[in-house]
């Protein structure tokens, strides 16, 4: 299900260069420049930079990290009916996490399978916090902060069919890019994707009425991104101070949030790309002294240290005026009265060092080819807490009996006050008057509804494609998506399924994978989505057409071609038949000084009513 999150300051795993671009890097944290008042004085910041990072025993030159070009890392989405020929079409060396590679250059072909979501660009160390997530198949995944959405993708793959993915972001710009990116997935797991500040992460509850508990949550939170300087070197010339100081707090906020979410046993992952010590250590040793007894960090597996240095054990924090002035504490104690205000307690580190070593810093070496990162791993008690003892009660004297009521329809109020029936407020304590409930609160009408004794839509759909749970159809997780002016036919997972959904997210939600909308008994005339088409590429017997890449161009040759935009783009478009059904296949081209490109959005397939348009 995808329905509204909030938090303008996001520090996600891509950098959004507009609303509605979604060709932009999506490997890396965020630019924060909107998020954040940024350095606008005229001398370079460096100099700045590497003084700060020589008192947080870094490096001699912090700078010098970031000297070499980032290379292009990509995520390969195996569940893609076009992952096969990615993989094959490519030239990819193996990288150092699990499922990722290095590829050599940028190409058209790479932005092609990018848009129809056989890989996803991410760089290394974005791919590291899912991983050390260690998500499940089955387990309820919380993305605290989660746009542009590729972490949550690669969580979405981990949970299978039966898991359930439930996303925040705070912009809604930055929530449609990750719910386009969701939908275009093949990932057989349930989506939800909340507009919602991740601090104040809206609460849910099952129809059994227990809260909704978390068996995984990542807190990939915003940060000043001083990290990223291989992928953008501007952000260590704009470096200031003040980014970190006033983040801290944020995420604080969204850790506790997270921690609040976890479920027994479960696992919080918390991560940012930034080297900052007061971004990183100092937001888990606040958290850790909040929730003591409840939570402790563990620590991450071999191949993730074989990566990554230990966190730092003791640090400095500077004052707003670092940048002029280099004034730096080694103790709250020393920081005056008026800089209180920029300088927290929470952001110095323990008296006794506590566990921080257990943390990671992912830094540019030899072994992690990437850009810098932190990332540390909380687990929850897999006990409940001992019950409290009962107080002692303190037997009250017996109360008098209450004054009957002058006349019918008065009330009494809770201080034991008569009032008249026309008053609305009690006459000695100004409460409201209690509202008088006749009955059980209405429950909000269910958004999914199964197929009960009539399934016609389901059988002729299912028959019209050659679909069955033999071809690998989920016939049981098909449900009818009920909305004032149209039906859907969706797939959702048991997971979400059984999730209670308050009624202010149904009017914008849309809920699991929508198939295709029923407008008439006949197959032939029900459109499919986008999102559908992959799908059914995997299961489909009637109906679907194999395509290798030459003959997708020889069916392109001579195809019509439309301009939109007015800047040099077009859509080719080109009819193909199957016996007497005929779909529409549409590609993406941009001319740049006479050169054709089919590199901007190439959907192999694009609103095709009656034919399934595969990749083999």
């Amino acid at each position: 299900m995808i329905a509204p999150q909030s938090n303008a300051e996001q520090c996600a795993d891509g950098a959004l260069s507009s609303a509605s671009d979604e060709s932009v890097a999506s490997d890396g944290c965020e630019d924060v420049s909107g998020s954040v008042t940024i350095n606008k004085n005229k001398e370079d910041a460096t100099a700045a930079f590497n003084d700060y990072y020589k008192h947080q025993a870094i490096s001699d030159d912090a700078a010098a990290l970031f000297a070499k070009r980032l290379p292009i890392a990509v995520r390969v989405n195996n569940s893609s009916p076009c992952a096969a020929l990615c993989t094959a079409a490519l030239t990819m060396r193996p990288a150092p996490v699990a499922g990722t590679y290095f590829v050599d250059a940028a190409s058209e072909l790479l932005a092609a399978f990018q848009e129809v979501g056989a890989l996803a660009r991410q760089e290394l160390v974005s791919c590291v916090p899912p991983a050390l997530l260690a998500a499940q198949p089955g387990d309820v995944v919380a993305d605290l902060c989660a746009a542009p959405g590729m972490k949550a993708l690669q969580l979405l793959d981990a949970v299978g069919g039966d898991g359930l993915v439930v996303a925040s972001e705070v912009d809604r710009k930055r929530l449609a890019v990750l719910v386009r990116r969701a939908r275009r997935s093949s990932s057989k797991g349930a989506f939800l994707a909340l507009c919602a500040d991740a601090r104040r992460f809206p609460g849910m509850r099952r129809r059994t009425g227990w809260k909704q508990k978390y068996d995984r949550v990542l807190c990939d939170v915003p940060c000043s991104g001083d990290g990223t300087g291989r992928k953008k070197r501007s952000v260590i010339r704009t470096w200031d101070v003040r980014h970190g100081l006033g983040l801290h707090a944020l995420q604080l906020a969204i850790l506790n949030r997270g921690l609040e979410l976890l479920g027994y046993g479960g696992r919080l992952v918390y991560s940012t790309c930034s080297l900052n010590p007061v971004e990183c250590e100092a937001v888990v040793s606040a958290a850790l002294a909040r929730h003591a007894g409840l939570v402790s960090l563990v620590a991450a597996p071999a191949w993730a240290r074989d990566l990554s240095t230990p966190g730092l054990a003791s640090w400095s924090v500077p004052s707003a005026a670092y940048g002029t002035k280099r004034e730096i504490f080694a103790r709250f104690e020393d920081v005056s009265n008026p800089k209180k205000a920029r300088v927290a307690a929470t952001m110095f580190p323990p008296a006794d060092g506590g566990p921080l070593s257990l943390a990671r810093r992912f830094l540019p070496s030899e072994a992690c080819d990437s850009g810098g990162f932190f990332v540390a791993i909380f687990e929850r008690s897999a006990e409940r807490r001992p019950p409290a003892a009962p107080r002692a009660t303190v037997p009250l004297p017996p109360e008098a009996p209450p004054a009957p009521l002058d006349k019918e329809g008065d009330w009494r109020c809770a201080c034991g006050t008569n009032n008249f029936a026309r008053r609305g407020r009690c006459f000695s304590c100004k409460r409201r008057r209690p509202r008088i409930v006749t009955g059980p609160a209405p429950r909000p009408p269910p958004l999914l509804a199964r197929f009960g004794g009539d399934t016609s839509i389901l059988d002729a759909f299912c028959d019209a494609y050659g679909l069955s749970a033999a071809t690998g159809f989920p016939v049981e997780s098909a449900f009818l998506l009920k909305r004032p002016k149209r039906s859907l036919l969706v797939i959702a997972s048991a997971a979400l399924a059984d999730l209670a959904i308050s009624e202010t997210w149904a009017a914008a939600a849309d809920v699991g994978c929508a198939l295709c909308e029923i407008t008439g008994d006949d197959a032939s005339r029900w459109p499919l989505f986008d999102e559908g088409l992959n799908v059914l590429a995997r299961c489909a017997t009637r109906r679907r057409v194999a395509l290798s890449p030459d003959r997708l161009l020889a069916l392109l040759d001579g195809a019509a071609s439309t301009e939109f935009g007015g800047d040099g783009n077009y859509v080719v478009t080109s009819t193909l038949s199957v016996g007497s059904a005929t779909g529409r296949v549409a590609v993406g081209a941009s001319v740049a000084d006479g050169v054709v490109s089919l590199s901007s959005s190439a959907r192999l397939c694009e609103a095709v009513r009656c034919v399934v348009v595969g990749l083999g």
